[in-house]
């Protein structure tokens, strides 16, 4: 009884570990004033950045994390959340976060409780799917420790695998249609550029390349539809 009784404990306490309640500070944030944390966001992809208020190292490290998410939601990938998180003890600073930023930040409180049941350090990333669990931990701290391509493609197949993308919605929109078709043929001209997982779902023969074939079985598709 008293080894489940422990498992229970352990098991409880490290969903509590990948998540938090914290007040959102950011003005310009959607959930400005709301306690809020990985499981606000049900269904979503979450990355949570862990610095210092600033306008040095940390701040420059979220500032690439805001540009990131940016990138993301350009490109359709709209299941995804960022969450800066600091200590309050530096929240004279937060300006240097929030002013040019529209994502949920937030204070731990005194003490910091968060960032120890997170084992996390200064300027650590997790990237946490929609159970809580996380896939992907890196610490920006040094140029040569991460690799910002590479967070933005782990985040990017989470979401989509996600999402669950038909083949052919290149867009990720929900729907084949025109607009995809005018994507393939953009980027057959060389017009513009798609990410890896884009280009596998509008290679639709799965030859590994995109070309006019694709665009005639995508064509076929949206009229079958």
């Amino acid at each position: 009884m008293n080894k489940i009784f422990c498992a229970i404990i352990f098991s409880l306490s490290f969903q509590i570990a990948n998540d938090f309640s914290l007040l959102d500070i950011n003005s310009t944030s959607q959930t400005f004033s709301d306690n809020i944390g990985p499981s606000y966001f049900t269904d979503d992809i979450i990355f949570v950045y862990f610095g210092h208020f600033g306008w040095g190292t940390c701040g420059a490290r979220f500032e690439q994390l805001n540009e990131l998410y940016d990138q993301l939601i350009s490109n359709n990938i709209l299941n995804v959340k960022l969450i800066g998180i600091s200590k309050q003890q530096l929240s004279s600073s937060s300006a240097a976060w929030t002013e040019n930023s529209d994502v949920p930040i937030v204070s731990d409180l005194i003490n910091n409780p968060t960032w120890q049941a997170w084992g996390s350090s200064n300027r650590d990333v997790f990237v946490l799917n929609p159970n809580q669990e996380v896939e992907y931990k890196v610490n920006m701290t040094s140029t040569s420790a991460y690799d910002i391509d590479e967070i933005y493609s782990t985040i990017e197949s989470l979401a989509l695998d996600n999402q669950g993308i038909q083949m052919g919605d290149g867009n990720a929109d929900g729907y084949i249609n025109i607009l995809d078709a005018v994507l393939t043929v953009q980027f057959i001209l060389g017009n513009i550029n798609l990410t890896n997982e884009q280009i596998s779902i509008i290679d639709l023969n799965s030859d590994s390349t995109i070309n006019v074939i694709d665009t005639v079985e995508l064509i076929t598709l949206i009229l079958n539809e």
